[in-house]
């Protein structure tokens, strides 16, 4: 297994040989999620938070998959919900299951099989979900097969508010302590590297840089 930061794949470069990379602005613009271009940016630059947010992670799983995404498994831990956890009821937009109703809506082109996981409220979710709790012990061999997945994707769950709400019952908008995040690593990483596929991804973010450091293969 792999492991990789968010910020060790570079992104920065725009690469018009492929195709696939244009989807996120197309969906946004013409498909299934024109709705995002509607939601302003709190900087006034002009370029949606949401939107930089999705094409950037977008461009994170096209380059780890080298460009080569069908029949491809992902799994999206903490994928964010419509109502049900802490970051749903204060943020309007930020946590909602972008990445998910993404894949979900151009599954047709990309050839991806994507599930996401959240303890919030999956129920009106088009894509393939289970609400769970990522605390819970055995939550993911218990619920999946041995190497299924090419990549398993954890974004802004390390350091998540529902995650210090789950071990400490304080509900804060704050983000969650080093010592939750390091609860919940102890608790899902050995399960990660049973449902990955040998030699493939785990894409993280949020929380220390560090947490994973020590755990690199």
């Amino acid at each position: 297994m792999q492991i990789i930061h968010r910020d060790d794949i570079e992104i920065w470069v725009i690469d018009n040989k492929y195709e696939s990379t244009w989807y996120v602005d197309r969906e946004v613009s013409k498909g299934s999620m024109q709705y995002i271009d509607r939601y302003d940016s709190p900087s006034g630059s002009g370029l949606n938070p949401v939107y930089i947010r999705l094409d950037n992670m977008w461009q994170r799983i096209l380059r780890i998959l080298d460009y080569e995404t069908s029949g491809k498994r992902i799994l999206d831990l903490g994928c964010g919900a419509e109502k049900g956890n802490i970051e749903s009821r204060h943020f309007e937009y930020t946590y909602k299951p972008w990445l998910g109703r993404f894949l979900h809506a151009t599954s047709d082109k990309t050839g991806i099989d994507y599930v996401g996981v959240d303890i919030g409220d999956l129920s009106s979710e088009k894509f393939k979900n289970i609400q769970m709790s990522l605390l819970e012990e055995n939550c993911l061999i218990n619920n999946f097969t041995e190497n299924q997945f090419d990549i398993v994707i954890a974004q802004m769950l390390f350091n998540s508010p529902e995650l210090e709400k789950q071990i400490n019952n304080i509900e804060e908008m704050k983000d969650a302590s080093q010592e939750s995040a390091l609860k919940l690593k102890v608790n899902l990483l050995p399960q990660i590297e049973r449902i990955l596929k040998p030699e493939w991804v785990f894409l993280w973010q949020g929380g220390n840089r560090e947490l994973f450091s020590e755990d690199k293969r």
